[in-house]
């Protein structure tokens, strides 16, 4: 298979309101080139697009070095369950996706071959779409917190972790999910979420 040069996708009234629009999950991307897929990017947004939903982008073979550069632009917006399909007119086309969290590394957007298609089927029948998250492999996640007892209590006089219920939730989701917790304190409270802007502070 081959996505033809002459391919645009174009992008119109994404976010747009549209009374009866409900945020899209499951998306089949069609990109010719990187400045396709940066204005897709670009365009999407989170009031309509679920980033922790499914993304299949197709792309021209020519694409394929540029595959772990699009997946670190994919991960700095936390979509993770993605997938890159790179047509070629050879008679296998192979899929890849990321996996952030490995045994080797933090954050890697490196390309994982995940399956092959030939003569109408995957060879491999390895899961499309894989939780990447379920094991973040003792990786640091840093976490912004101020003093508001009795759900996160701060002794300053102390370099010891936070106390208080939502540090037990974290450090029960921490064990869970394999991954350590650096605490960040900060003075500044709440912040805010404007209807149509980027939410601020501890908000985000």
């Amino acid at each position: 298979m081959e996505l033809e040069q002459s391919a645009t996708l174009t992008l119109e009234h994404y976010t747009k309101i549209h009374p009866n629009m409900t945020k899209q999950s499951h998306n089949v991307v069609l990109c010719e080139s990187i400045e396709s897929f940066n204005s897709f990017l670009s365009t999407i947004n989170p009031k309509y697009f679920n980033f922790q939903g499914y993304y299949l982008i197709v792309i021209p073979g020519r694409l394929y070095e540029y595959m772990s550069d699009m997946f670190a632009t994919l991960w700095s917006l936390h979509i993770v369950n993605v997938n890159l399909l790179p047509l070629t007119r050879d008679d296998d086309d192979f899929i890849y996706t990321y996996y952030p969290f490995t045994s080797l590394d933090c954050g890697s957007t490196l390309p994982v071959q995940l399956d092959y298609y030939r003569d109408g089927k995957w060879m491999e029948k390895n899961e499309l779409f894989p939780n990447k998250m379920k094991d973040l492999f003792n990786c640091t996640l840093s976490v912004v917190t101020f003093d508001i007892p009795p759900f996160i209590k701060i002794d300053k006089e102390k370099e010891d972790s936070p106390s208080g219920i939502e540090v037990m939730l974290m450090n029960v989701l921490a064990l869970k999910m394999n991954f350590n917790i650096k605490w960040i304190y900060s003075e500044e409270l709440w912040g805010k979420a404007p209807e149509h802007e980027e939410p601020t502070g501890k908000s985000n």
